[in-house]
């Protein structure tokens, strides 16, 4: 499975920019899921830490 296909499986959605958003995917996430969902991204996605951009 690719990387995009996986994390639209997820729920995640193409942000083209036009909204002030960085050119990628995101989803929107509660506080709550927060964790759960960088521990998803870190081993399946980036395969290692990252720093998340998380704005309230």
């Amino acid at each position: 499975m690719e990387l995009k296909d996986a994390l639209k499986k997820r729920g995640y959605v193409w942000s083209d920019g036009g909204d002030g958003r960085p050119k990628s995917r995101y989803v929107d996430v509660g506080e709550t899921a927060l964790d759960d969902e960088i521990a998803f991204l870190r081993p399946e996605i980036y395969l290692r830490d990252f720093d998340s951009r998380c704005s309230g």
